[in-house]
């Protein structure tokens, strides 16, 4: 698998539930209309104070972001005509237009990502 991991920081004065809400109903469907779809993508918006059998998870102003971001491909070819498709003059100004409204200035990082998987999780 190769992937594509984006942490995303909110803008400020949103609060967690508002960039948790306009990522989920407005710009995931209007990167889902622009761009093909990956095999995977998945939001994991970090819980601020949670804790987990005594081990305490970082808070987003910790972590320098609110959400990490995977786009996963099955090779690096079908990421690369993902990340032209979103690149491509038709699409990105739309989209880049869309992060202002929710993501902080300088606040989307991208990380490419060659993937090593021990296990797949299972449904119960």
């Amino acid at each position: 698998m190769f992937k594509v991991v984006l942490t995303v920081k909110r803008r400020a004065g949103m609060t967690r539930q508002q960039f948790i809400d306009y990522y989920e109903q407005n710009h995931t469907a209007l990167v889902l209309r622009t761009v093909p779809n990956a095999p995977l993508y998945r939001r994991n918006f970090i819980v601020d104070g949670a804790e987990v059998g005594g081990i305490r998870g970082s808070s987003p102003d910790e972590a320098g972001f609110d959400c990490m971001t995977e786009i996963g491909f099955h090779s690096r070819a079908e990421c690369e005509a993902h990340i032209a498709a979103y690149l491509d003059p038709a699409n990105h100004p739309l989209i880049a237009a869309d992060e202002a409204k929710f993501i902080a200035p300088d606040g989307l990082r991208f990380y490419i990502m060659e993937v090593h998987q021990t296990s797949d999780l299972v449904p119960a």
